[in-house]
């Protein structure tokens, strides 16, 4: 019964964003409220179709830059200036405001960076609001919870876009087997992200940077902000000082070449990752510095990094020698706790932190002193998905991308609209998350209503146009007819919708048709919507009848085929998961420890290769037992022995490297030459009981099964 939706939207925490809540199974369900933390900002983002409400109120609570308090601005300070007569930068990342609480009269600031990531690999960017950048200017004032910079997931009318609509085709297809998704190439590129890494560097003492980016004029170690990396995706490398061979490793040209045997390199995750921001500390106390020359593109930061806590300085010494005036020699200017700790870190870094001019001031981190410099790279990196990604909707139909083919092969409805993505027609029955059926089937119809509309006026049902430009389609004549078409809809959707659209005056109202002329309705429904969602789709059909039936798709030869079965091509709600497969899962020679076993990557050593040479996981105990209740005992004897065994491993990779085929070899080791036993952890075991007195007695399996001391008999 329609009046027994008793669902509230205050009570269903992040699903009451699906307004078809109620007809998903609670592990699909449970399953969507994980999945919506996991998605990434993806750039074709767009609102959703169906919306109950909680979008915008999602939208009020996304990262930004929002003023705090009211305040009275006093500085507006660039942290690398572009507007140098130099050029010295073309990007300056970060943007800090100065400013006055005039409620308390404290000091604060509040940092506008160009983007922010609170993920090991993940981001997004800040729109700045161009309202408050025009007026922004010393002495200005900026009234309370100002929005000064925010997500881009945030429409112009503050609704939260945290995926995109896809035209989904749900049908039988060899790729949507095991929870596949045939997905078309163009929609990959609307589902592109940018990743960010950070890396750390640290030299002067012991290494100087290599002229990777320079020439025989000009000395540049690493690429500057908005610069892409390589070819090779190499940032910077590092080379040993050597007194007895420096003419032969320091010269004009040596410094440009790279000796991959003994320099230490750095490298980013891919040939197109740029520098978004770097962040460099100078440790102007060392009593190590750079050869002349090698610093110029170094020094260019540190000189700009100094300058920017020198100003913020000077405007704390002028504050507080106004405070002083004005309220006698013992008054103090009020900070808040972030300015304070800015304002600390200025002084290191300006050397004015210390008690007299003689004290010195040893840079650390973590409590090991610093090198000359440490530079802390960004790095964004645009992905365009591929193979082996996921996606998911808001019902918790999760699936990997197995299959891409080209828009024209992609299955086409009568009414000529393309299926974006194919995946599986059972999986709402599987799944038991059939609120993704009617998520389709009403959408489907928003989007022939837009037809129906575009028809009316005559133009293309398919072809992009503006609201301005459709507005000036709509006149006299055509108005009542649209208004009318449009009213219906809604009156069968939702009676809210109906009521507040049909009393909107006529200027308000061509507003509206406009953009559902454009666009498709777009629509408000909540969980606890009165009207049963199977009682609209009923209704839809008998007053629409948009039904499935054959679509035209090209088979893999390449002929266009008209299927058997009836399909629906409709819109559905998509997010891109952070699940995405562009790491390593295997490595044919990992990484070792001084003792000979298997060891994972640290942060000085695990970006100086363009690959990761961390070994995965494969083999536990737990796996062990698995593989010799299956297998014979040799082959988890042949495993473990690879991973462990130095010897075995020298063994292998010779046997790679010599290969005419490396990836067809019959016999990578040479069990004849090479015997088991040898591996470290072993051999360390043997070792204390040697000492003991005791060691391993190795038998025939048959041997031992049938040994007297068994008291069971194996055959």
């Amino acid at each position: 019964m329609d009046n027994e939706r008793e669902l509230d939207v205050r009570l269903l925490s992040i699903l009451g964003i699906n307004p078809f809540a109620a007809h998903n199974s609670s592990p699909r369900a449970y399953m969507f409220s994980s999945h919506i933390s996991q998605s990434v900002l993806i750039e074709g983002k767009t609102e959703k179709r169906i919306q109950t409400g909680l979008e915008q109120e999602f939208g009020k609570y996304v990262f930004n830059c929002k003023m705090p308090s009211n305040g009275k601005i006093l500085a507006i300070l660039e942290k690398y200036p572009t507007d140098s007569l130099t050029e010295d930068f073309k990007i300056n990342p970060s943007i800090y405001i100065v400013y006055e609480d005039i409620d308390n009269n404290q000091l604060d600031y509040i940092e506008v960076p160009n983007f922010k990531s609170f993920h090991q690999t993940f981001g997004f960017k800040l729109i700045k609001n161009p309202k408050v950048f025009e007026n922004l200017r010393v002495g200005e004032i900026i009234p309370k919870d100002t929005v000064i910079a925010e997500s881009e997931s945030i429409s112009e009318v503050g609704g939260y876009k945290f995926g995109i609509e896809l035209n989904v085709a749900l049908m039988s297809h060899p790729a949507v087997a095991e929870d596949g998704i045939l997905i078309s190439e163009d929609v990959l590129e609307k589902l592109a992200f940018t990743k960010y890494e950070t890396k750390t560097v640290e030299f002067g003492e012991n290494t100087f940077p290599l002229n990777l980016y320079g020439d025989d004029n000009l000395y540049k170690a690493f690429p500057d902000i908005g610069e892409k990396v390589r070819e090779d995706s190499l940032l910077l490398a590092l080379r040993e000082y050597d007194n007895d061979i420096s003419p032969a490793i320091m010269g004009v040209k040596d410094c440009q070449k790279i000796d991959y045997m003994f320099d230490k390199m750095y490298y980013a995750s891919s040939p197109d990752s740029y520098v978004v921001d770097i962040k460099i500390i100078h440790n102007e106390n060392s009593n190590y510095i750079l050869p002349q020359g090698m610093d110029q593109n170094i020094q260019k930061y540190a000189i700009a990094t100094k300058m920017f806590y020198k100003r913020l300085l000077e405007i704390y010494n002028k504050t507080r020698r106004e405070v002083k005036s004005k309220f006698g020699a013992n008054a103090k200017v009020n900070l808040s706790n972030s300015l304070h700790r800015l304002l600390v870190e200025a002084l290191i870094m300006t050397e004015n932190g210390g008690r007299s001019a003689s004290d010195i001031i040893i840079k650390k981190f973590r409590n090991a002193p610093l090198d000359t410099y440490r530079i802390e790279f960004t790095l964004a990196t645009r992905v365009v998905p591929s193979h082996g990604m996921k996606l998911s909707d808001q019902n918790g139909g999760k699936g990997v991308i197995v299959a891409i083919e080209k828009p024209d092969a992609m299955p086409v409805d009568k009414d000529g609209l393309r299926a974006d993505i194919v995946v599986d027609d059972l999986s709402p029955i599987n799944r038991t998350n059939l609120a993704k059926l009617y998520e389709q089937y009403i959408s489907r119809v928003c989007i022939h209503v837009k037809f129906m509309l575009r028809d009316q006026l005559g133009i293309d049902r398919h072809k992009k146009y503006s609201e301005h430009e459709i507005k000036k389609l709509i006149n006299s004549n055509n108005y009542n007819t649209i208004r009318t078409i449009v009213l219906e809809f809604y009156q069968i959707v939702s009676d809210k919708m109906y009521s507040y659209f049909s009393q909107l005056d006529n200027s308000s109202m061509l507003e509206h048709l406009a953009h559902v002329v454009k666009d498709g309705p777009y629509l408000f429904i909540t969980p606890n919507h009165p009207k049963n969602p199977k009682n609209i789709v009923k209704d839809l059909l008998a007053k629409y009848n948009v039904r499935p039936g054959p679509v035209r798709m090209k088979d893999p030869t390449g002929k266009e085929v008209l299927t058997k079965e009836n399909v629906l091509i409709g819109p559905i709600y998509m997010i891109l998961l952070e699940k995405i497969a562009d790491s390593w899962s295997a490595i044919a020679s990992g990484k070792y420890q001084h003792f000979g076993v298997l060891s994972t990557a640290s942060n000085a050593d695990k970006y100086q290769y363009p690959y990761r040479n961390t070994s995965v996981r494969t083999v536990g105990e737990t796996e062990s037992r698995v593989y010799v209740s299956y297998t014979p005992i040799m082959n988890i004897a042949e495993v473990m022995d690879r991973n462990n065994n130095t010897v075995t491993h020298r063994e292998v990779v010779n046997s790679i490297m010599s290969a005419e085929y490396p990836t067809y070899i019959k016999e990578a080791v040479n069990r004849n030459v090479v015997h088991f036993g040898s591996i470290k952890p072993l051999q360390y075991v043997k070792h204390v009981l040697m000492c003991a007195g005791m060691e391993f007695t190795y038998y025939d399996s048959d041997v031992v099964f049938n040994h007297p001391s068994y008291n069971v008999q194996y055959k």
